[in-house]
């Protein structure tokens, strides 16, 4: 497990898996746009003394795209009605203001399985997962962790302010696209013969 640092937010899906608890915690409907779940974000930093909040996790499932038994991630979030590439520009809420940009939250977790895989880009701009994660740093002004492969985690409720541990090469994302930090984690005993190299 990984605790985060506190005052952070999580927006869990209702079909994730695990259901993370924060020092505010959202849960987002599956009809809600994205936008609409950030403003809360963006409400939950602005009401903070210094308007920061030091951490978001986003907990949802990835999108995988590809035939029966050959699907690979990178095709977005489920989280709401989902997160694209079309949609991420949304993630720009989490500035302060168009003149003083500064970010409102200082990380971005996501728990999501491929988010950040590369696979072949679809007609509406998705597969590269690295892309889509540069660009809600880029757009949120924040650092960005994510990880190539399905991710494991246990059903029910994690420990407060806790998130289930990475598998797979994780790295992170600043705001200008770097790569920042970079690692390479274990997959779960029979990880792969269950779901692939994906």
């Amino acid at each position: 497990m990984i605790r985060l640092p506190q005052p952070s937010m999580v927006l869990n899906a209702p079909d994730a898996p695990t259901r993370y608890v924060m020092h505010v915690t959202y849960d987002v409907k599956t009809t809600e746009d994205i936008d609409i779940a950030l403003r809360q974000v963006r409400q939950a930093a602005l009401r903070k003394a210094n308007k920061k909040l030091r951490c978001l996790v986003i907990n949802c499932h990835g999108i995988y795209d590809g035939p029966k038994g050959q699907q690979t991630g990178g095709y977005g979030l489920a989280l709401g009605k989902g997160i694209y590439a079309r949609t991420v520009h949304h993630f720009g809420l989490l500035r302060n203001t168009t003149e003083d940009p500064s970010p409102l939250v200082d990380h971005i977790y996501i728990t999501a399985c491929g988010t950040a895989a590369v696979s072949k880009v679809n007609a509406a701009g998705d597969g590269n997962g690295v892309l889509l994660v540069k660009n809600i740093a880029k757009y949120s002004g924040a650092n960005v962790t994510a990880a190539n492969i399905v991710q494991i985690s246990w059903p029910g409720q994690e420990t407060p302010y806790h998130i289930s541990g990475f598998e797979g090469r994780t790295r992170t994302w600043d705001a200008n696209g770097n790569v920042t930090w970079d690692a390479e984690y274990s997959r779960w005993p029979h990880q792969g013969l269950v779901y692939g190299d994906n």
